[in-house]
C-alpha cells in the first residue's frame, strides 16, 4: 500500500496553543488551542479549528495505515475515504470477498466505517454496516452494531487499532445472520399513491431533506425496474439512504448515520 492511497487524509496536522499562533490570549478555554494543518502543496499553515486544552489529536495516518496493514492479508478490501473541509473524515473498509444476497441480483458486503475529526465535532468511531453494490451506497447495520471510542486517554493508538481489528473480525463472523434482518423489508409492498405520505411519516424527526423526497422515490422506482420487481420497503429504504449520504444534498456527517438508523428502525416496524 502506498501513502498515495490515503493522501487526501494524511496531511501534516498539529495541536498548538492559540497564543503561540496569534500572540493573544483567549478568554474562553475552549479556544485555548487550535488544530493546524500544513497545506501539502504550498507548505502554508492553516487553522482548521479552535479546540480546548483537553482535546486529544488522533492523526488519521496513525489509525488508517496500521488498520489496513492488519487486515489486508485476511480480506479482500476496498477502501474509500472522504473529508469535509479538512476537519471531518470518513474511511470505509468494504470486504469484497464476503458477498450476501438480499434479493436476486442485489448483493451487499460487510463494511466498516471509521470516522475521525480534527475539530472535535466527531469522536473517533467505528461503525459496522453493509455496502450495496447496485447503487454503491452504505447501509446501517440493523442490530445496533456500532461502537464509539468515547475516550482515547486510557488507550494507546496500537491498542485502539487492535480493538478495531477485533471488532471488524467479530462483525464479519456475524454479518450473514445480521443481514437477515433486512429481508422483512422486501415483503413490505409500497403503494405508489401513498409513498410520499409514508416517507413523511418515517423521516419525521430525522432532518431528512424534504426537497429530496421525489429523488428518493425516483431511485426506488429505477431500482425496481432494474431488478424487475415491484417497489418494496427494501428499495424505499435504499432510496432514502442514497439521499442521506449524497455529497450535494445529503446530511452532515454528524447527522447522517443517526437519520439512517432511525428510518431503518421505523421501516422494520411496519
Amino acid at each position: 500500500m502506498s501513502k498515495a492511497d490515503y493522501q487526501k487524509l494524511l496531511f501534516k496536522v498539529e495541536k498548538k496553543k492559540t497564543s503561540e499562533l496569534t500572540g493573544l490570549t483567549t478568554l474562553a478555554s475552549r479556544h485555548s488551542h487550535a488544530t493546524v494543518m500544513t497545506e501539502p502543496d504550498s507548505g502554508i499553515e492553516q487553522v482548521i479549528a479552535f479546540v480546548g486544552p483537553d482535546y486529544e489529536l488522533v492523526r488519521n495516518e496513525d489509525i488508517l495505515i496500521p488498520l489496513h496493514e492488519a487486515l489486508k492479508d485476511d480480506y479482500k478490501l476496498e477502501i474509500k475515504t472522504s473529508h469535509r473541509n479538512y476537519s471531518q473524515f470518513e474511511a470505509t473498509f468494504t470486504v469484497k470477498d464476503k458477498s450476501l444476497s438480499i434479493m436476486k441480483g442485489d448483493e451487499i458486503f460487510p463494511q466498516v466505517k471509521i470516522q475521525n475529526s480534527y475539530d472535535g465535532r466527531l469522536r473517533l468511531k467505528i461503525k459496522a454496516g453493509y455496502y450495496r453494490l447496485i447503487c454503491s451506497n452504505g447501509l446501517t447495520a440493523p442490530v445496533g452494531e456500532e461502537r464509539e471510542m468515547d475516550s482515547i486517554h486510557t488507550a494507546s493508538i496500537k491498542e485502539l487499532v487492535d480493538q478495531f481489528v477485533g471488532f471488524i473480525g467479530e462483525f464479519i463472523n456475524i454479518s450473514k445472520s445480521t443481514a437477515e434482518i433486512y429481508k422483512p423489508l422486501v415483503d413490505i409492498k409500497i403503494d405508489e399513491l401513498m409513498v410520499e405520505e409514508l416517507i413523511n411519516d418515517i423521516t419525521k424527526g430525522t432532518k431528512f431533506p424534504k426537497r429530496q423526497i421525489e429523488t428518493a422515490i425516483d431511485i426506488m422506482n429505477f431500482e425496481a425496474e432494474q431488478l424487475k420487481v415491484k417497489p418494496n420497503g427494501w428499495l424505499l429504504y435504499n432510496g432514502l439512504n442514497n439521499v442521506i449520504y449524497d455529497d450535494d444534498h445529503g446530511l452532515d456527517m454528524t447527522k447522517a448515520d443517526k437519520a439512517d438508523a432511525m428510518i431503518l428502525d421505523k421501516l422494520l416496524l411496519l
